[in-house]
């Protein structure tokens, strides 16, 4: 890759991480200001306004600017109404959620449907997830809860796996250095190292990446035995990028 290629994906890695910041800022508001309304108005008139509110910017496209075109669903129409429809759903029982209880905890809880789509993937996909990974990866959140020294939700670690078939799997999902860090960045004007900003504030904070492996090791490629890197979006906007190593078994 030349320096002009690795230039324009790192601009475009950026432009992603912004853009999914600014979305999460924005739901943020969004749900703060759904909270405040629910004091004086029903959660169906909160989704109502919201989604009313929200199509104006689609049919200005579609009847303004001549976008017809993406009116048209030539595959699959009914999914894509039964995902509005459960779209909607959900939406008006979230806002419920967020007029119930207190916003840290209800945003906490809904960060667990990152659980639930392993679960949906072999349901509704019929992929093929054995007992033993889901006992693994079922105590790997345990514990990343119960006993955060060894590895917790914001941090990271490995998992080594022995297939049937002899193949060995290492997944490394170590927390990584966000996108801006350089070699310099824990020295002063002095170039002396300075303990306190490896240690505190956002200097220290590194990309997560306890929930990028654990949901990874659930996935089918897994078991493909060849290495391989794999990534997941945090709530936070950036993007966790994890390997998998694989060997076969030795003696």
């Amino acid at each position: 890759m030349d320096g002009k290629t690795e230039s324009v994906d790192r601009e475009h890695v950026v432009l992603g991480m912004a853009a999914g910041l600014g979305a999460f800022f924005m739901f943020s508001i969004m749900v703060v200001f759904a909270r405040l309304l629910s004091a004086n108005h029903s959660v169906i008139e909160i989704a109502f306004y919201r989604n009313l509110i929200g199509c104006m910017p689609f049919l200005f496209v579609v009847f303004v600017l001549g976008r017809r075109h993406i009116l048209e669903l030539n595959t699959k129409p009914y999914l894509v109404g039964i995902r509005a429809v459960l779209g909607s759903v959900s939406l008006v029982t979230t806002f419920f959620a967020y007029s119930l209880m207190p916003l840290a905890d209800t945003t906490a809880l809904l960060f667990t449907s990152s659980l639930l789509i392993p679960v949906l993937a072999v349901v509704i996909l019929k992929e093929t997830v054995g007992p033993y990974r889901w006992f693994a990866v079922a105590v790997g959140f345990a514990l990343a809860v119960t006993y955060p020294s060894a590895g917790n939700i914001g941090g990271g670690g490995f998992m080594v796996i022995h297939l049937a078939d002899g193949n060995n799997i290492t997944i490394d999902f170590r927390e990584k250095a966000p996108l801006s860090a350089h070699r310099d960045m824990y020295l002063n004007e002095a170039g002396e190292f300075v303990p306190e900003l490896s240690q505190e504030g956002t200097t220290s904070a590194g990309v997560p990446g306890s929930v990028a492996g654990l949901i990874f090791a659930l996935e089918k490629d897994v078991k493909s035995g060849r290495d391989m890197q794999f990534k997941l979006s945090t709530s936070s906007g950036a993007v966790f990028v994890g390997t998998l190593n694989s060997g076969q078994q030795s003696g």
